[in-house]
C-alpha cells in the first residue's frame, strides 16, 4: 500500500533528526525579507548545490526556522549537550519541549505545512563540509534533506559545536520523480559508512562498517514489492549489497565492505508496487575519492609534479603497480629516492604488461608465467589470449624492448575494449568518445610521435573513470 513520504525519527551523537506530522492545509509564505548570518547563506548554498545535482528544486531559508533553530542550538550550547531533540522546562534557554513545540513558539503554525524535520549534526569549525558530508554519509538525514517537497529551512549554529537544521515541506507538492544518490558522474565520494546515524542501517546485519550507502528513491510514494539493486566496479566486478527499504519509501543500497578508492561504480535499481505493478528503474554512476594515504605518499617520488596532466593518472598507475617505480641510490644519502619517470619513452612489453594487469586483473593473478624468468610472461600470454595487437610474441621476445608509438597503446586499448584489433582511426574515435584521448582529431593526435610512461598511465586511467 502506498504511504505518502515521511521522515524517520533520527539521532544520534553526530546526526539526527525528528518528523513533524502531516497535515493537509494549504501553505503559507512567511516573511520574504531577513537578514541571515553568514553560516546560514553558506549552509543553504552547499545544501541548494547537492539538491540541484539531484535534479531537485532550490529551498529557501524561512525567518521563523531560522529563529527556532537558533534557539536550539543556543540551548544545547547552554546545557553542555550535543545530541538533543527534546528540551526540559526550566533549563537555560528553554523555549518548547519538542520540536513541533519550538516551532510553534516563534509563530509558526505546523498544521499549515505537509511535513518536515530537525537534523542535528557535528560541525567543528567546518560547517558546511559537515552538510556535505551529512549527506554524503548518513542516509535516512541525506533522504530527507533531498525531499523534492522541501520548500524552507532554517539553520542554527554554535561555534565548534553543532548545526540544527529546520525544515518544512509544502503540502501540495506532489513529485513521481526519482532520486538517487550518489548523483550521476559524482567524484570524490567517500568510501565508507562507519554506522554514525540513528537509526543505524547496519543494525542487525552484522557488519560494523559497510561501503557508503546508496539510496534509490522512486517518488515521494512508498514503494512495496520487488527491490532489485546491483553494483559493479570499473573492472565489471560486482560488489556484494545488502537492500533495505527503511519503510521510508526509499531503498538503501548497502556495500558490505568499504568501496575501492578512486575507482568508478556503476549501480541499477529497481522497484515494482506490489499494488498496482508500477516499476521505477534507473542505472548511474559515481568515482570515488582518492586514497588520501597516496596522496600523501605522493611527496616521496621526486619527480611528481601535481599540476601536470599525468599527475594523477601515473601515480595511480605506480601504486598500483600497472607501471614498476624506479629507485635510484642517492649518494649522498645512502638511501634510495624513488621516481615515476613520467616521460621514460614505453616499450612494448611495459605496455603489454601494464595493460592486461588493469584490464584483466583476475586472469593476470591466476595465470601461472610460462617462463618464470621474463617478467613479460603473463602479460603476452593474455594478448595473445585476447588477440591484442603486438610486434613480440612469446616465441620471439626481441620486440618487447621496442619503443612504441602512441598510435600503438591506442589499437591496444582499443583491441582490448572493443574486443577485436582495429585500425588506429577506429581506435581513436573509440577512445576519444570515451574520453580517454581530448584531440580534435587522429592527426593532432599525433600517432607517429613516441608514448611516454605517462601516456599509458593517463589513458588508462581515464579509461577506468569512463566506465
Amino acid at each position: 500500500m502506498k504511504q505518502r513520504y515521511t521522515p524517520l525519527v533520527l539521532s544520534a551523537l553526530l546526526l539526527s533528526g525528528v518528523p513533524v506530522p502531516l497535515a493537509d492545509q494549504p501553505i503559507k509564505v512567511q516573511a520574504a525579507e531577513h537578514q541571515y548570518d553568514k553560516y546560514q547563506t553558506d549552509l543553504l548554498a552547499q545544501l541548494n548545490f547537492e539538491r540541484k545535482m539531484v535534479g531537485l528544486n532550490p529551498v529557501s531559508l524561512h525567518p521563523l526556522l531560522v529563529k527556532s533553530a537558533e534557539n536550539h542550538s543556543n540551548y544545547m550550547k547552554l546545557n553542555g549537550l550535543w545530541d538533543a531533540h527534546n528540551e526540559t522546562k526550566g533549563e537555560k534557554g528553554f523555549t518548547g519541549r519538542k520540536y513541533e513545540d519550538r516551532l510553534k513558539a516563534v509563530g509558526v503554525n505546523v498544521s499549515d505545512y505537509g511535513g518536515g524535520f530537525e537534523t542535528i549534526s557535528g560541525s567543528g569549525e567546518d560547517y558546511t563540509t559537515q552538510m556535505r558530508l551529512l549527506i554524503q554519509t548518513a542516509p535516512y538525514h541525506r533522504v530527507s534533506l533531498l525531499t523534492p517537497a522541501t520548500q524552507y529551512v532554517g539553520f542554527g549554529y554554535t561555534k565548534g559545536g553543532v548545526v540544527v537544521t529546520n525544515a518544512l515541506d509544502n503540502v501540495n507538492e506532489s513529485n513521481d520523480m526519482i532520486t538517487y544518490y550518489p548523483y550521476n558522474n559524482q567524484t570524490n565520494l567517500e568510501t565508507t559508512y562507519y554506522g554514525n546515524e540513528n537509526p543505524d542501517p547496519l543494525q542487525g546485519t552484522g557488519l560494523e562498517k559497510s561501503g557508503t550507502i546508496l539510496t534509490f528513491t522512486p517518488s515521494n510514494y512508498y514503494y512495496a514489492g520487488t527491490e532489485k539493486a546491483t553494483l559493479t566496479n570499473s573492472r565489471g566486478e560486482k560488489v556484494p549489497v545488502l537492500l533495505e527499504s527503511g519503510g521510508i519509501g526509499t531503498l538503501l543500497i548497502i556495500p558490505k565492505s568499504p568501496l575501492e578508492y578512486n575507482t568508478r561504480y556503476t549501480a541499477s535499481a529497481s522497484v515494482v508496487d506490489e499494488d498496482t505493478g508500477r516499476k521505477a528503474s534507473k542505472t548511474w554512476s559515481f568515482t570515488t575519492m582518492e586514497d588520501p594515504d597516496v596522496l600523501k605518499r605522493a611527496k616521496s617520488y621526486k619527480d611528481y609534479v601535481k599540476s601536470e596532466y599525468w599527475a594523477h593518472g601515473l601515480l595511480w598507475a605506480v601504486e598500483k603497480k600497472h607501471l614498476p617505480v624506479h629507485s635510484v641510490k642517492n649518494s649522498k644519502t645512502g638511501k634510495s629516492d624513488l621516481y615515476l619517470k613520467p616521460s621514460t619513452r614505453l616499450t612494448e612489453g611495459d605496455l603489454i604488461t601494464a595493460l592486461t594487469k588493469y584490464y584483466y586483473p583476475s586472469e593476470y593473478r591466476k595465470t601461472k608465467p610460462a617462463d618464470k624468468n621474463w617478467k613479460h610472461s603473463v602479460g603476452y600470454q593474455l594478448a595473445k589470449k585476447h588477440k591484442l595487437p603486438t610486434m613480440a610474441t612469446m616465441d620471439s621476445r626481441k620486440k618487447t624492448t621496442v619503443f612504441v608509438k602512441k598510435g600503438d597503446v591506442l589499437r591496444v586499448l582499443a583491441a582490448a575494449h572493443l574486443r577485436k584489433p582495429v585500425s588506429e582511426q577506429v581506435a581513436f574515435d573509440t577512445l576519444k568518445g570515451l574520453g580517454v584521448v581530448k584531440d580534435r582529431s587522429l592527426t593532432a593526435y599525433g600517432p607517429k610521435s613516441a608514448a611516454s610512461r605517462a601516456h599509458i598511465a593517463t589513458y588508462l586511467y581515464r579509461y577506468m573513470s569512463s566506465k
